[in-house]
């Protein structure tokens, strides 16, 4: 009979420790369910945020691309003769070019796109500070054309004062040279006979004739060159010939050589010389009759001219 009353007791018990255990899993159950909606939540929010990071990192890279190859295209416009300046848009460009490159090894790394950023706006600044060095060089070298157009007239009309300046001093010089010829004045020339006492008579016969003598005057000239000069006679006959004693006898005048008959050496010195006279032996030679021509030269020009006749 206790035993029977027992048997509910116990029952009792154990479905009072069942229910005990049923609500402790319960408990964990609804704890765990918790903790993995608390943990969804946090994936969630992180999926999200990676999303929308993604999204950021593409619209920045293709930002970037786009700066990029805007900028390329402002350094293709860029253009300017000065080497050096070439050179160095010549290594922006290809800074560009590398930039590109690394964008699509890299588009969806964050750091390094945001570092090619940072390094595309100092592109920018050194390509605004190209812009207004050339600009500035444009300046200067239109400033410079145009000084070298004022210098380029200047220079032509220093060229022609230099040239007319030229004109006038060689007209000077030819003029100094034309006056600085010496004159041979008052010539007197005649044939001589020589008696056998010594004394010299003049003859108007040239089968008589000894000797021809020439007398002049050379006249004061400021301007010629003073000093020891040589004086030739050239005395010509009517047949056309010089007399000489010598075929070696030659000098030079008007740009060619010549014989003459007698050469007189004469020390000038811008005075006036006068009486001066010049003997040529004939040496018993039979010259002709008829109309002889005396020149006289110094300096390669001729100073004068005379003439005298025999019969």
């Amino acid at each position: 009979m206790e035993q029977q009353q027992n048997k509910p007791i116990k029952e009792e018990k154990e479905k009072s420790s069942r229910e005990k255990v049923y609500l402790v899993i319960i408990i964990l159950l609804l704890l765990a369910c918790g903790t993995l909606t608390w943990q969804l939540v946090q994936k969630t929010s992180q999926i999200e945020y990676v999303l929308i990071e993604k999204g950021e990192l593409e619209t920045e890279r293709d930002n970037l691309v786009a700066d990029l190859e805007a900028l390329q295209t402002s350094y293709d416009t860029l253009s300017t003769d000065n080497e050096e300046l070439k050179l160095k848009i010549q290594e922006q460009q290809a800074k560009i070019e590398e930039y590109l490159v690394q964008i699509e090894k890299h588009k969806d790394d964050a750091y390094i796109i945001r570092k090619l950023r940072e390094e595309t706006k100092s592109l920018r600044k050194i390509m605004q500070g190209y812009v207004h060095t050339i600009d500035s060089l444009n300046t200067l070298n239109q400033n410079l054309t145009a000084e070298l157009v004022d210098v380029k007239e200047d220079r032509e009309n220093l060229q022609k004062d230099k040239e007319n300046l030229t004109n006038i001093k060689e007209d000077l010089e030819d003029m100094v040279e034309v006056g600085s010829i010496l004159q041979a004045l008052n010539i007197k020339a005649n044939a001589i006979k020589v008696k056998s006492s010594g004394k010299q008579v003049d003859t108007e016969r040239a089968s008589r004739a000894d000797m021809i003598k020439v007398c002049f005057t050379i006249g004061e000239n400021k301007i010629a060159k003073s000093g020891n000069k040589p004086v030739y006679l050239r005395i010509i006959t009517p047949d056309a010939k010089v007399l000489n004693e010598d075929e070696g006898n030659r000098f030079n005048f008007n740009g060619v050589k010549g014989l003459y008959s007698i050469k007189k050496e004469v020390n000038y010195q811008n005075q006036t010389i006068n009486n001066l006279c010049v003997y040529f032996d004939l040496n018993e030679a039979e010259i002709p009759t008829g109309k002889y021509i005396v020149e006289i030269y110094a300096d390669e020009a001729k100073i004068g001219d005379g003439t005298f006749n025999l019969k």
